[in-house]
């Protein structure tokens, strides 16, 4: 019998943990109307390969831009200045807001959804989610728990 992350979350205890407490703040925000030359020169000068897409006049979230999704586009320099980044970015990346439990965000991290999600309160991001921080919490949980 396969187990998946979200059973794995409510043996952990998970549940007790909040989104707010996991959220992570290092993020860039770029805005659709952004050119794809500026964005490369922003790439150039940063490790991040997660770019949150935000409307500059209403600050709502409008989309997630994954670095590896785009990288084709980056080789061809002819698109530099007639590409924008809401051509780039990627509307349907499921969010995550404050009221979601960890389960739940793992079940969506499980059915194939990238590595990092969005958390939007009000249609505004407050920062981002990842499986990564989520594994890493459970782990260090298990060694408290195993100390004990």
């Amino acid at each position: 019998m396969k187990i998946g992350l979200k059973e794995v979350a409510r043996m952990l205890d998970l549940p007790e943990l909040r989104i707010t407490e996991l959220l992570e703040h290092n993020y860039h925000v770029v805005h659709p109307e952004m050119r794809l030359r500026e964005f490369v020169e922003l790439l150039k000068r940063n490790e991040y390969h997660f770019f949150s897409v935000v409307d500059s006049k209403t600050g709502k979230y409008l989309g997630l831009i994954h670095f590896d999704d785009i990288r084709s586009y980056l080789f061809d320099t002819n698109l530099y200045d007639s590409l924008l980044v809401e051509e780039l970015m990627d509307p349907t990346v499921p969010t995550v807001s404050l009221d979601d439990e960890l389960p739940e965000v793992l079940e969506i991290f499980e059915q194939g959804h990238d590595s990092t999600l969005p958390v939007v309160h009000d249609g505004r991001l407050l920062g981002l989610i990842s499986k990564a921080t989520i594994l890493d919490h459970s782990r260090r949980e298990l060694i408290v728990e195993e100390e004990v």
